[in-house]
Formats: structure tokens, C-alpha cells, sequence
């Protein structure tokens, strides 16, 4: 490889693009992305400790509008908090898919 490209060892890797790198010691790698969630928490304006809910989430409810909500009151930019979710959980977290 030397050969083809300019290498070289920096250590250990600890973080790398936003996404914390953790060794466990069997060998497997963790893999957290804790400033995007908190990135997340923030923009959507969630308490923290808020209760979690189950998952997977029921794949056969169909969702239907809510005809006496309220509307939306665009605290949060809806489009970016889903690309950010999905981001999320195609990087790091399969367990939000």
C-alpha cells in the first residue's frame, strides 16, 4: 500500500466524521453519535429524560390525520429533523430504522 499512497498511523481512532469510535474488549467495535442526538434533542425541543417509546413501531397501523389537532406550529424545521433521524439511524443507530 505504501507503494500507491502517502500512509501513516495516527493511533487509535477515537472519532472520526462526528462519529465516536469505542474498542470494547472483545474486540468489537461501538460506534455513537452523541452530538447529533443531542443536535437533535435540541432542535426538536425535547425534555430531557423524556420516556422512549418501543421499537420497532407497529409496521400495520395505518396513520391517519387528526381532524381536531392543532396545526403545526413550526418550531422545528419538520424536513431536517427527519433527514437527520434517518441519518442517524443509517450510521449508527439500525435500531431507530
Amino acid at each position: 500500500m505504501k507503494r500507491h499512497f502517502n500512509l501513516e498511523d495516527q493511533g487509535d481512532i477515537k472519532d472520526y466524521l462526528g462519529i465516536n469510535v469505542e474498542q470494547m474488549a472483545n474486540g468489537d467495535l461501538k460506534l455513537t453519535q452523541p452530538h447529533l442526538i443531542k443536535q437533535i434533542v435540541d432542535e426538536l425541543k425535547l425534555p430531557l429524560r423524556s420516556a422512549g417509546r418501543s421499537t420497532p413501531a407497529n409496521s400495520t397501523k395505518i396513520l391517519q390525520r387528526e381532524e381536531h389537532a392543532p396545526s403545526f406550529d413550526q418550531r422545528f424545521n419538520y424536513r431536517r429533523a427527519v433527514g437527520q433521524l434517518n441519518f442517524l439511524e443509517k450510521s449508527t443507530r439500525p435500531d431507530i430504522a
